[in-house]
């Protein structure tokens, strides 16, 4: 059996140098019930904020993960209630 998968397009610089604007970044589409085994992970994250492809750290708050950037200009967003969290498989870069 082939695991379903589907792709969405990075937005914002977040995750720059590694994901940039436009790139397309490919999730399995199966659900994982302990988000601690994706601590490290970059993972496309839905919350009840929205979507973020973000690096999933955990959190001070056991019921929650943080969510880092890559990108240093950007701050941690702490404390996350993640719906959903789905590890980034492969990458399509798009050139410039």
């Amino acid at each position: 059996l082939v695991p379903q998968y589907a792709g969405l397009r990075v937005e914002g610089e977040s995750m720059w140098p590694f994901y940039s604007p436009g790139d397309v970044v490919y999730v399995r589409l199966e659900d994982h019930t302990n988000i601690s085994e994706l601590y490290g992970i970059d993972c496309v994250c839905e919350t009840t904020d929205g979507i973020y492809l973000k690096r999933v750290q955990r959190s001070a708050d056991p019921k929650c993960v943080d969510l880092e950037s890559i990108n240093p200009a950007y701050q941690l967003m702490p404390a996350m209630h993640v719906l959903r969290a789905r590890p980034v498989s492969w990458i399509h870069k798009v050139r410039p």
